[in-house]
């Protein structure tokens, strides 16, 4: 039997943070209160599943069918609605 982490690879963007929503809830039989909240992939695991955190902080494991990936131009509309500058996350290092 395998343990929870070696079942699940933790998925991290490509600023290496976990903070940022990158996903957006999909399904709406069910969670249907939740259909089109931001939400991010917090780990991937076998047939299908995935840990997914919704910005309140709940905690859903679900299929990846659930979800859908924010496009690039909705990244840059939710970046704008926070107050984050599109370049914010890369100037920081330099």
């Amino acid at each position: 039997m395998e343990t929870m982490s070696a079942q699940y690879k933790a998925k991290t963007n490509k600023t290496g943070s976990r903070s940022v929503m990158t996903h957006r809830w999909h399904w709406r039989k069910w969670l249907p209160e939740r259909h089109s909240q931001l939400c991010r992939v917090l780990a991937t695991g076998r047939m299908n599943s995935a840990l997914v955190e919704f910005e309140d902080g709940t905690k859903v494991v679900t299929s990846r069918y659930a979800v859908r990936k924010l496009t690039h131009n909705a990244l840059a509309q939710a970046d704008a609605a926070c107050g984050v500058s599109p370049g914010a996350m890369g100037s920081a290092a330099g």
